[in-house]
């Protein structure tokens, strides 16, 4: 095969894969049941002890979230509403309202029970001890005879 034929051939492999991972993210809202309209930008950092998520909701309120473990995925949602009192007409939306939803997938094994959520600033940090992940530890395990 030249050279023109592997770079085609390797540029429709390309163009198929984007397809397929935009109609994955296209059908994301519907997935998860209801219409998102916005989603945060998250951070996760590790320190010793400590695996933190950072979730940036600007405008939220902590009665408008919605926070959950389940396994090794943090899911947070909830609702950013209108600052509008009474009936008044948006000139320049920057920050749109609506529901998000948003889930990360942690890199190690937390403590979930122990879990610590603040929300300042527009930000909701979401502290988790970190716990040993005996996953991968191997010993020695005695045999009954019987």
């Amino acid at each position: 095969m030249s050279s023109r034929h592997t770079f085609l051939f390797l540029l429709s492999r390309l163009q198929a894969e984007l397809n397929r991972l935009f109609s994955e993210f296209e059908g994301l809202g519907e997935a998860l049941g209801d219409e998102v309209s916005w989603t945060p930008v998250v951070d996760v950092i590790e320190s010793e002890r400590t695996l933190v998520v950072l979730v940036t909701v600007p405008g939220v309120r902590a009665a408008d979230l919605r926070l959950e473990i389940s396994g090794d995925v943090v899911s947070v949602s909830g609702t950013r509403r209108t600052d509008a009192d009474g009936p008044s007409e948006m000139l320049h939306a920057g920050r749109q309202p609506g529901e998000f939803r948003r889930r990360i997938e942690l890199p190690r094994p937390v403590n979930g029970s122990q879990a610590v959520a603040r929300l300042a600033e527009g930000v909701l940090e979401i502290s988790f001890p970190k716990i040993v992940d005996q996953r991968h530890q191997s010993r020695h395990i005695a045999i009954e005879e019987v």
